[in-house]
């Protein structure tokens, strides 16, 4: 059985304010017809943030501004501010044995909120 991608499996590390999101699919109902307002286009998804990394460096300054969203949290963007990852990257999951999922790169200037737990 394939395992879930987490922090300590994933074999990326996101750069600067760089985050790997696994997309949650959108609501449907009992007999798999999709919502309304989940279509593709200008509306907000949902996504978890699998790994996250250290935080943006201000050029000015030097400083480090660390990531306000962490690992675990669950976000909402939009779909068109996401790179998606390419076969090869589900090739090496499969490799270690796991699971090939809707993973997303995103940067967290394009995170719109983080929902509550």
């Amino acid at each position: 059985m394939a395992k879930k991608l987490t922090v300590d499996n994933c074999p990326l590390i996101p750069m600067e304010d760089q985050m790997l999101v696994r997309k949650i699919p959108a609501d449907k109902t009992a007999g798999g017809i999709l919502l309304p307002g989940q279509e593709k286009g200008r509306v907000a998804v949902r996504g978890e943030v699998v790994k996250t990394g250290q935080g943006r460096y201000f050029e000015m300054t030097g400083q480090l501004k660390p990531m306000t969203v962490k690992e675990g949290d669950v976000i909402l963007y939009l779909p068109h501010a996401t790179t998606e990852l390419g076969e090869g990257f589900k090739l090496t999951l499969a490799e270690q044995g796991i699971e090939s999922e809707e993973i997303e790169l995103l940067a967290e200037r394009n995170v719109l909120a983080i929902q509550k737990k």
